[in-house]
């Protein structure tokens, strides 16, 4: 579980297990869960080095994105 905004900075983050992210995912890098992946805020993923990699479901809600909405350019 992360509490709050998750900025990537050229690097990897691996989970065991499902991975819930109540704030908004930003930068450049990879995540890699086993389980099933859950972000409630905005995804501003906007490089074509980003890997989101998951064992179960992927659902991204983009609650609170205001104008600036939900994009990811990479792989899923």
């Amino acid at each position: 579980l992360v509490v709050g905004d998750l900025h990537l900075s050229s690097g990897l983050l691996y989970v065991e297990g499902n991975l819930t992210i109540t704030g908004k995912v930003s930068g450049e890098g990879a995540i890699v869960c086993t389980g099933g992946v859950t972000v409630t805020g905005q995804m501003n993923l906007s490089s074509d080095l980003v890997a989101l990699v998951a064992g179960g479901d992927v659902l991204i809600d983009g609650q609170g994105t205001g104008n600036g909405g939900t994009r990811m350019q990479g792989l899923v």
